[in-house]
């Protein structure tokens, strides 16, 4: 018999979308209609209004007194805690304000109690999805203007109301994050629209309006000195990656009566398109001649898209990072002034791609004297809190040197760290607090963590002629050979996240990603309280001593499944509690929690087990099965959320035999896709 047969929940790394992280089993489904006559027809007697019905539509008019539309939909508390999909069309919409949809108790002409979503009062067809409340007066559902809309009207048609039921999970971030993709490039999680620019990759000459010699032939666009080229027609007020490919420096613009930005080819910027005329123009201002193989400019959403992460190569992981802050402005440009240099030859660009695929690496290079080299960023430009863990890292890159060095320095202890920017990344002699050596594509990232002494640290980036050198030590460079050195970030904790992109120019600018957040809540009936098993492979970031919990709960920590990263190192924990009370608590110590591990947790009343890699590590023959299961999520009931990666995330309705559980948590017991197209076009999990 296989695992699938009492599998009900399966999250991987799947496909996604702004928001969501889509699951893999089971697939979406939706009930039968709970509104009567959604679409209006005249002489309904299903709806209680004081609008009016009329052209199959409903018309709210706005005055001094609240307007509405209330229709049952089913028995109080019958659908508590599950998901309700509402969808409906606004025809038309000239309200001053707006308006809510409310599910819950009415009474009189007020509601008592209920779930309030804010209406989105646009022209067009709306989807909401709403979680019903637990107390018990979830009976009604209101289209509710309130008395602040004096005038004006909203005409309402096609309303539908359905339970839904999936496994995928709401993402919350609410800022942009980065990623390594499949490629081993670094860049930000991203959901693309249609291309807006015609003709970008220059196979004619048409949509593009040529002046002061420009012209297209070959398929590239050729810009003289004082060349340009324009196209209109992009969108107004639009969030857009603008991708230019080629090579020169070129200004440009995306509205009309907005300033120029100057840029080096090739170029990867997203930026807001504004109210002022949708354009893409060009002007050659760099005194030579410029080519342009592709403009490309496509409509992006970047906060709350879930990260589908490929470090390390192989299979990929979702990754949930707690907030972090990058303190360093100018982190992908070190000619910029706020990197300071000593003994070094002029920092220049390389023609060495950057980890992101899209710019270059700069030259780190020692000169000739016999002295001390490095680089860092300028501490008069920076403020840090003093007595703080801080996390200092950068991409590194071999440039005759394989040999690298971090020191730190100003407002840190006076440590060291040598790395070996050879194979995986060696991590060589040193005397700081921690250190790690990541491969990223071909380039390699190193990172030290020291306890901030002041407030404006500093780190010393040092390309060293050989390896098992001291702290910052002299030696004679031959002008020539050193490393390339990228994506600097300098922020507060105990271990390095994802790369955070600063790119202003303007001291002491910070940018800051927020906390991934993941849940699925009002899922109920995909999971068996009485009985079941809670599985996830995941792999800590770094061992240090904090809790970090995901599994099941009832929205509360009365009844809940949980695995965590217990605050004691290498210990993996599972928690079981049935009304408030603690039935099975277990830990096993492995040998590192940055590693992947398999784990499972089996309950059942008085038979409750964890299993880690294929063995059983610990068992409770005494205790309560949990009540009222009905919420997944990489946290416990919204606190001490989960940070690390996640490879996949499965709940079973049945306590499964002691085989099935070796065959799930073994070394050989799941199927990964090796690929996104392999994602796509598998719509099934197989557990061989």
């Amino acid at each position: 018999m296989s695992l699938l047969d009492d599998v009900s929940i399966v999250v991987t790394p799947n496909g996604y979308k702004a928001g969501t992280l889509y699951g893999v089993l089971p697939t979406a489904t939706e009930g039968s209609e709970l509104v009567t006559d959604g679409n209006f027809p005249t002489g309904t007697t299903a709806w209680t209004t004081n609008g009016s019905i009329a052209n199959n539509e409903l018309t709210l008019n706005g005055n001094s007194t609240a307007v509405y539309a209330i229709q049952s939909l089913f028995s109080a508390g019958s659908y508590n805690g599950k998901i309700l999909k509402l969808t409906y069309t606004v025809v038309a919409n000239t309200l001053v304000g707006s308006g809510v949809f409310y599910v819950g108790s009415y009474s009189g002409s007020s509601i008592v109690s209920g779930t309030q979503i804010n209406l989105n009062a646009t022209v067009g067809t709306h989807i909401i999805y709403i979680t019903l409340n637990s107390s018990g007066n979830n009976n009604v559902l209101d289209l509710w203007i309130p008395s602040s809309n004096t005038s004006g009207s909203l005409v309402i048609d096609n309303v539908s109301v359905k339970e839904w039921t999936a496994s995928d999970m709401d993402v919350t971030r609410a800022t942009a994050a980065t990623r390594v993709d499949e490629n081993g490039l670094v860049n930000y999680a991203e959901i693309l629209g249609s291309e807006e620019v015609v003709n970008g990759d220059f196979a004619t000459d048409s949509n593009w309006t040529l002046a002061n010699g420009s012209s297209i032939s070959g398929g590239s666009l050729t810009l003289p000195d004082t060349g340009t080229a324009l196209q209109t027609g992009i969108p107004i007020n639009t969030s857009v990656k603008l991708n230019i490919q080629g090579s020169g420096t070129v200004t440009f613009r995306l509205n009309t009566g907005v300033g120029f930005t100057s840029i080096s080819l090739p170029q990867i910027i997203y930026v807001t398109t504004g109210s002022s005329g949708g354009r893409v123009q060009l002007n050659n201002v760099s005194g030579s001649e410029v080519t342009i193989d592709n403009v490309s400019v496509k409509e992006v959403d970047l906060n709350n898209v879930p990260r589908i992460d490929y470090t390390g190569g192989g299979c990929p992981h979702i990754l949930a990072e707690p907030q972090r802050t990058n303190n360093l402005s100018a982190s992908q440009d070190l000619t910029d002034s706020f990197w300071f240099t000593y003994n070094m030859e002029t920092i220049v660009a390389s023609t060495v791609l950057s980890p992101d695929g899209t710019t270059f690496g700069f030259k780190a290079i020692p000169n000739n004297t016999n002295s001390q080299h490095y680089v860092n960023y300028d501490f008069g430009f920076l403020s840090m809190p003093s007595g703080v863990e801080a996390t200092y890292s950068v991409f590194v890159k071999s440039f005759g040197y394989t040999n690298f060095q971090l020191a730190s320095s100003t407002s840190f202890a006076a440590r060291y760290q040598n790395f070996e920017l050879t194979g995986d990344g060696v991590i060589g002699t040193g005397d700081v607090n921690s250190a790690k050596i990541e491969k990223i594509g071909d380039w390699y990232r190193c990172s030290i963590t020291e306890t901030t002494t002041g407030t404006t640290p500093r780190v010393l980036n040092i390309a060293t002629s050989s390896s098992g050198l001291g702290r910052n030590p002299y030696f004679t460079g031959n002008g020539t050979d050193g490393v390339l050195l990228w994506g600097a970030q300098l922020e507060e904790g105990t271990y390095p996240t994802s790369y955070i992109p600063n790119l202003s120019t303007t001291s002491g600018s910070t940018v800051t990603r927020n906390q991934d957040i993941f849940e699925r809540d009002g899922i109920g009936s995909l999971i068996n309280s009485t009985e079941g098993v809670l599985f996830v492979e995941i792999a800590a970031f770094a061992d240090y001593t904090t809790y970090r919990y995901m599994g099941l709960t009832d929205g509360s920590s009365d009844n809940r499944v949980i695995i965590l990263y217990y605050n004691s190192s290498t210990r993996i924990r599972v928690l079981l509690s049935s009304g408030g009370t603690k039935y099975f608590d277990e830990y096993y110590a492995v040998t590192s929690i940055e590693d992947f591990h398999k784990v499972a947790l089996k309950w059942k009343e008085n038979d409750f087990a964890l299993w880690i890699d294929g063995v059983e590590r610990a068992t409770d023959t005494s205790g309560l099965a949990p009540i009222g299961l009905n919420t997944v999520a990489l946290d416990q009931a919204g606190g001490d959320n989960f940070y690390g990666k996640v490879k996949q995330l499965q709940v079973y309705d049945t306590a499964l035999t002691d085989n099935q559980l070796i065959q799930l948590t073994g070394e050989a017991g799941t199927h990964f896709f090796e690929s996104y197209s392999e994602m796509a076009e598998t719509l099934t999990y197989t557990i061989q």
